[in-house]
């Protein structure tokens, strides 16, 4: 089994030095994570849109039809889709940031830039486990108030 040594050595005057192959995969992933940051924010950009229409389309439904609990339902749903995608812009300028600092970090050799670019990285990853933890307990929540709204309604 190969150990991490034979690939990452550390000097007490150097700090980490990092190989020829670590090199090349750090900057195929900030190849790979430009293209991740165009995609997300185009997804934030068309989830923004279609939450605006969707608000302003069920607010003129609501002034013809009158107030309704699924109109109600409609709108928290479009704000939500509202607030994700707008929140989807933060991961797409971390892995922006990634992908510039990593670059100029190998054309110069600079430490700075190469530790920029880790903890934008890292930056990244903790906003999608937290994203994923508040989409989650959002969609349950939203899946437990319009079963909670179908029984009240049936029930009448």
């Amino acid at each position: 089994m190969e150990t991490l040594d034979k690939n990452i050595t550390s000097d007490s005057n150097k700090g980490l030095t990092v190989n020829g192959s670590i090199t090349s995969y750090v900057q195929t992933a900030s190849k790979w994570t430009i293209i991740i940051a165009v995609c997300l924010f185009m997804i934030a950009v068309a989830l923004i849109i279609y939450s605006v229409k969707s608000i302003s389309d069920l607010s003129n439904f609501a002034d013809v039809m009158g107030q309704n609990p699924v109109i109600f339902v409609g709108k928290l749903i479009a704000f939500v889709q509202l607030i994700f995608g707008a929140a989807l812009i933060l991961p797409g300028i971390f892995l922006i940031r990634f992908t510039t600092s990593s670059k100029s970090a190998f054309k110069t050799l600079d430490q700075g830039d190469f530790d920029f670019a880790i903890k934008n990285m890292r930056n990244t990853l903790v906003f999608f486990a937290i994203y994923l933890l508040i989409f989650l307990i959002t969609i349950g929540s939203v899946v437990y108030y319009v079963y909670d709204l179908r029984n009240s309604v049936s029930t009448i």
